[in-house]
């Protein structure tokens, strides 16, 4: 994300800085909020070891995460891609 942005709607400015707050910027660092849609928060990463990593450890709780800090993003599930590829 190269740190959060600070553009946008307050759910998004929100929902980055939850992101960094607990995932750190060691992680943050290598993501891209690509979109929400439908309820599906789309996460860009930068290359597949960080992609696996997400969804071993990051998946479900970013969720749950989400749903209790920023409930009027309205997220229900979290799709990552490693960036530039298709969804």
């Amino acid at each position: 994300m190269a740190g959060p942005r600070l553009t946008g709607p307050a759910w998004r400015r929100r929902l980055s800085a939850v992101l960094l707050e607990h995932a750190g910027s060691a992680l943050v660092n290598h993501i891209r909020l690509a979109g929400l849609r439908r309820g599906v928060l789309y996460i860009e990463v930068t290359e597949p070891a960080v992609l696996y990593h997400l969804r071993l450890k990051w998946e479900r709780r970013l969720v749950d995460l989400l749903r209790s800090e920023v409930p009027e993003a309205g997220v229900q599930a979290v799709r990552f891609s490693v960036g530039g590829s298709e969804r």
